[in-house]
């Protein structure tokens, strides 16, 4: 237990990290906002460049399509590291409630966030934890203005940081204070400062994440403020920071979990352990580009961003171009009257005097059309493809290939090259099913119900506890994309096509070539066993002796049909020669 002395320097140190890491961090506030608002079709507009909201959505379509290309989230293979039967048994359990976890969480939908928030802001996070109302493990996106990080982090190892902490966490003053395993006297110093207050009580007035995030709803026209009027009664925020911390009886560091309220109250201290049952932090993260020397590196959206507002700008001015061609404006001359020059607004038929003479009377205004820029555009958009290697065939557009071979080649280099990003985002998805079973070994204590479809189209319920799926050397969680499954199953089959030429005369390995092949097209045990049983009975019918009818000459019967045999045989070799 911590003395209050001790608790006011761990506040002390945590408030210090976290304006470290603000400071590290909000270099790249600017940026994330600009893409964002660039994906969202809202432009700035400025009295130089660029007077109107024209935007090309070049950025929107080149995520899109990349996300695409990066594929569906990979099913996991489940490998038992103990043998036997019983232990084959227990993948499928592990198996169905994965199932269960990817289906209850939306994982599919949360996935394309997911990829989303890589190519905008470079990297992405979730949250792996319990549940305790579902009693069940759960996932959610966590936003990376909500993440602060030391500057030296591994960006490919989250777990050697100094500290993570989850900031912007609100909560409702009520639910903080009936918390039972939050630290008592805490609470009665939180109950005593906050108790005439209300509204959203941020933890600093200089949170940066915090505001920079709420830009980006000011970007799109919402001007409502975080104050009283828009909460009711109280919401405090709460910071989740996992510190490594000096263990003197251990004598190393281990990973702790602490819980703070508006960097005022240490609300929980614990080792990581004994908080939510592993030594490992409960966060996935992943980049399609990570730096060794910045954990916050550029994204796709970095890269396209500058490229966009060229291409905006060509189009805003061709549209003002024209749109001030078909206005029809013309200087007249005022007599040599008073005149004090303005600028000139712009407006269909408009009339604008000057203290001379153009052209005795009247004179239309001349605006001379700009020079082509289609091509400039065009250019510029295939030096976005190159920047993220992607073809126009992917696009949806005309490639300008001539041939299907040529088609395929320039698919097969771009495929390729995201490979790269896959490498990142399979390891991702390893770790997210490594903490699934983690968080469920060290909670499940109820029985889980499930839902299994037979082979009839029924539904089934199955109760799950503990003893059904616990393996004392645990799983390996090995990710597999729909795209890599098919060429492994194709191959299989390819496999077992060799067998079963090359065996005919083998019953036990045709019987394995044959099952293979229906593993290899997706087919249950049940179905398999079924049909497996099926040919097996009709293997056992053709097999079978003839009937010998006793009226009958057999041994006469098969002299005449090898006589007929070689008379078809010499008749074939004359009409051969």
């Amino acid at each position: 237990m911590n003395t209050q002395e001790e608790k006011n320097l761990i506040v002390a140190n945590h408030v210090k990290q976290k304006r470290a890491a603000e400071d590290f961090k909000q270099r790249r506030f600017s940026q994330w906002n600009e893409n964002y608002s660039m994906i969202r079709d809202k432009i700035e507009t400025n009295v130089l460049t660029q007077r109107n909201a024209s935007n090309i959505p070049v950025m929107r379509e080149t995520i899109k399509s990349w996300i695409g290309n990066v594929d569906e989230p990979p099913e996991i293979d489940f490998k038992n590291r103990d043998r036997g039967a019983e232990n084959r048994d227990k993948e499928i359990v592990v198996s169905s409630l994965y199932d269960k976890f990817y289906k209850d969480n939306k994982l599919e939908v949360l996935d394309q966030l997911d990829k989303q928030n890589v190519a905008i802001q470079g990297r992405s996070f979730k949250h792996v934890g319990w549940d305790s109302k579902k009693k069940f493990v759960f996932c959610d996106l966590v936003d990376a203005y909500d993440i602060l990080l030391p500057r030296d982090t591994d960006p490919l190892d989250l777990n050697k940081s100094e500290f993570l902490i989850h900031i912007n966490i609100k909560k409702d003053l009520n639910e903080i204070l009936a918390n039972p395993d939050f630290d008592k006297e805490e609470l009665k110093m939180m109950n005593l400062y906050f108790g005439e207050k209300a509204g959203y009580i941020k933890a600093t007035s200089e949170d940066e994440s915090y505001e920079r995030s709420r830009d980006r709803l000011r970007g799109l026209g919402d001007t409502t403020e975080d104050d009283v009027y828009n909460f009711i009664g109280t919401k405090v925020e709460i910071n989740n920071s996992y510190d490594l911390v000096w263990n003197k009886t251990l004598k190393k560091r281990i990973r702790h979990l602490r819980i703070y309220a508006a960097d005022r109250f240490l609300l929980y201290d614990k080792p990581l352990k004994e908080a939510i049952g592993m030594e490992v932090l409960p966060i996935v993260s992943w980049a399609s580009n990570p730096d060794m020397i910045d954990v916050w590196s550029d994204s796709m959206a970095d890269n396209i961003r500058n490229i966009n507002k060229v291409i905006n700008i060509y189009f805003s001015q061709d549209i003002e171009n024209r749109g001030y061609r078909n206005f029809g404006m013309f200087f007249f001359n005022n007599m040599k009257g008073q005149f004090t020059p303005k600028g000139f607004q712009p407006r269909p038929f408009g009339f604008y005097g000057l203290p001379g003479n153009p052209r005795e009377m009247v004179q239309q205004v001349e605006i001379q059309p700009l020079s082509d820029t289609t091509n400039q555009i065009d250019y510029l958009k295939q030096l976005v493809q190159g920047s993220v290697a992607q073809t126009a065939t992917e696009r949806g557009q005309d490639s300008g290939a001539d041939t299907l071979g040529e088609i395929q080649i320039n698919l097969q280099q771009s495929t390729q090259m995201n490979n790269v990003d896959m490498k990142h985002y399979r390891k991702a998805w390893e770790e997210v099913a490594e903490l699934f079973l983690m968080v469920l070994e060290a909670n499940q204590t109820d029985v889980v119900m499930l839902e299994k479809e037979g082979g009839d189209g029924e539904y089934r319920e199955k109760k799950v506890g503990r003893e059904d799926w616990i393996s004392p050397n645990g799983y390996q969680c090995i990710p597999k994309f729909k795209k890599e499954q098919e060429e492994e199953d194709n191959f299989e089959i390819q496999k077992t096509q060799y067998v079963l030429n090359g065996f005919q005369n083998n019953p036990v390995a045709l019987k394995i070539a044959k099952t293979k092949q229906l593993e290899a097209l997706g087919w249950t045990s049940e179905e398999i066993e079924q049909v497996m049983q099926a040919e097996d009975s009709m293997s056992g019918m053709n097999t079978a002796e003839p009937l010998q009818d006793e009226g009958v000459d057999q041994q006469a019967i098969r002299s005449e049909q090898d006589a007929g045999s070689e008379g078809l045989q010499n008749q074939a070799g004359n009409q051969q020669y």
